[in-house]
């Protein structure tokens, strides 16, 4: 029993020697960390002592170029000098007014004897305005109809001319790169005659006369040129013969004679060619219909 106890005093001891061991040890751990305490982990703000931190810049703003002054004491801006003034009235713009008989010459002449369809900007008729056309003094001329015929040989003009003393109605329009005039009727022995819309093709295709004009920006470098562009332009003039052009001298020219045979026969000559102007070709066709107009190229 003596020894039981004695065992038991030794073990409680051995117990009490370990505590104070162990209270030694964090005593001493608490004495080398400053405050004591759980360490930080790092980067969260603990201990960085030995360590360096990056030192953080004050940003630097750009002075402005400029300083917007305002006018002193709070007052308003310097009034702008100087009065606009407005026209009392405006001028109305003139425009011509078209006619629906005319641009059916131009377009039906232009498909039924050269192949061509056109999207006129206007179409009128062509009256006093012929003279000015000539090189007369007329009052109502046509600006570009009369450019365009400046270019051609003087002949094709003659021809247009003597179409205006026998023709019973003549039209002209534009498109956005010719122009075209249209002689429709021989009246020659019936001064009388009447051109309407409802007997207009019955007319284009036994009397009339049509001179077209066509820029171009090929330029033909031989007479064999010349006639594919005309053909080119003016498709319904293929399956034709032509031959050169005795009319003028003037540019590239030729022309052709068909007779077509049906009820009534009907004459047909063609005087084409090709001229320069300003650096573009101007590509033309006179088409005259019917016996009346035929003779005008005689005259």
């Amino acid at each position: 029993m003596a020894a039981l106890k004695q065992r038991s005093i030794m073990w409680v001891s051995g117990i009490s020697v370990l505590m104070i061991v162990v209270l030694m040890g964090v005593g001493t751990a608490s004495a080398q960390r400053p405050g004591g305490g759980r360490p930080t982990p790092s980067g969260s703000g603990g201990d960085t002592s030995g360590s360096t931190k990056p030192t953080r810049e004050a940003p630097v703003f750009a002075t402005p170029a400029a300083t917007l002054v305002l006018p002193a004491g709070g007052g308003n801006f310097p009034t702008l000098q100087g009065t606009l003034t407005l026209p009392s009235s405006i001028p109305t713009l003139q425009i011509p007014t078209g006619s629906s008989e005319a641009e059916a010459a131009i377009s039906n002449f232009g498909s039924m004897y050269l192949g061509i369809q056109q999207h006129l900007l206007y179409a009128g008729d062509l009256t006093d305005s012929l003279n000015s056309a000539s090189g007369k003094s007329g009052s109502t001329g046509e600006a570009s109809l009369q450019a365009s015929l400046d270019q051609l040989p003087s002949e094709l003009q003659g021809f247009l001319t003597s179409a205006e003393s026998m023709s019973g109605a003549m039209y002209w329009g534009v498109w956005q790169t010719g122009s075209a005039a249209v002689a429709v009727g021989d009246c020659t022995d019936n001064p009388n005659c009447t051109i309407t819309i409802d007997n207009l093709n019955v007319y284009l295709t036994q009397s009339s006369g049509g001179l077209y004009m066509t820029y171009t920006k090929s330029a033909p470098a031989s007479s064999s040129d010349a006639l594919n562009l005309i053909l080119a332009t003016y498709p319904g003039l293929n399956g034709l013969t032509f031959d050169p052009g005795s009319y003028t001298s003037t540019g590239y020219a030729f022309q052709s004679n068909v007779v077509k045979l049906g009820s009534t026969s009907t004459i047909e000559i063609v005087y084409t060619g090709v001229v320069n102007s300003g650096g573009q070709s101007l590509v033309y066709a006179w088409v005259a219909v019917g016996e009346g107009y035929v003779g005008i190229v005689g005259k």
